[in-house]
């Protein structure tokens, strides 16, 4: 446009221009900003090992992002995508089963990370989020996770804890259209979750149908309010771990 900027897929322009999410400076300069403002650990989105369609490329951008981690100084944990698992199948993209996708992605999980001593252990076990599931299901866990010494503290996506199986051991809040509504009902009723990784934000505006693709349409005002509302909304409940969200798809 007339002041330089180029067009591309986002309702936000970054300050620092177009970069690539593997830029050893820019991952350095974000992960130093966050250390900055008191983020103690990061969560990293992992699609697996699966050589298909972008999740190589993905999977070697997390790479570079831990070992940003490692040069500042800060924890990190991985969430993982099992949904990657599905799509991959459904295609045919898959040279084995599911589980056993999944099983390998563990170990190298395992024997690549978790050996890390920035790797963040809780209650005695390395963590793992999962954004689901939305491919495994119950049993399918204790099988996937049979590859590790011992079961990691594993955490599911809101109100999903069940399908998670016995390995569940908790979960992790996230954005939706009913924001403090949905806030209110995860931290006070849901008693039958033994741990809670609160969530902070500060909104979501919708990108989806501008770029052709099924998804949200809703949004939550992006502001400093939202972001303060829904922190101190984390703390008031006395969550010990608070997630600040972002949403890159």
């Amino acid at each position: 446009d007339a002041s330089g900027k180029r067009q591309i897929a986002s309702h936000f322009y970054p300050l620092i221009d177009l970069y690539a999410s593997g830029d050893t400076h820019v991952i350095d300069w974000q992960l130093g900003l966050m250390k900055l403002s008191g983020v103690t650990g990061v969560l990293i989105d992992w699609p697996g090992t699966a050589k298909v369609w972008d999740y190589t490329g993905n999977a070697a951008n997390c790479e570079a992002i831990v070992k940003g981690c490692e040069r500042v100084g800060l924890d990190y944990a991985i969430v993982y995508e099992d949904h990657n698992l599905g799509m991959a199948r459904d295609a045919g993209k898959l040279n084995v089963s599911i589980i056993e996708q999944g099983k390998a992605d563990m170990a190298y999980l395992r024997d690549k990370h978790m050996v890390n001593k920035n790797y963040i252990q809780l209650n005695g076990a390395p963590l793992i989020l999962d954004f689901g599931p939305q491919t495994l299901q119950g049993p399918d866990w204790d099988q996937v996770y049979s590859v590790m010494p011992k079961p990691p503290t594993f955490l599911t996506l809101w109100n999903q804890i069940d399908q998670g199986g016995k390995m569940a051991k908790g979960e992790f809040a996230w954005v939706y259209q009913n924001y403090m509504d949905g806030l209110k009902n995860f931290y006070h009723f849901r008693s039958q979750v033994p741990l809670k990784f609160g969530v902070a934000y500060p909104g979501f505006v919708s990108a989806y149908s501008e770029g052709g693709w099924p998804g949200p349409t809703w949004s939550i005002k992006y502001s400093t309010d939202t972001m303060e509302a829904t922190f101190d909304y984390a703390r008031a409940y006395g969550v010990n771990y608070i997630q600040v969200a972002t949403w890159n798809d």
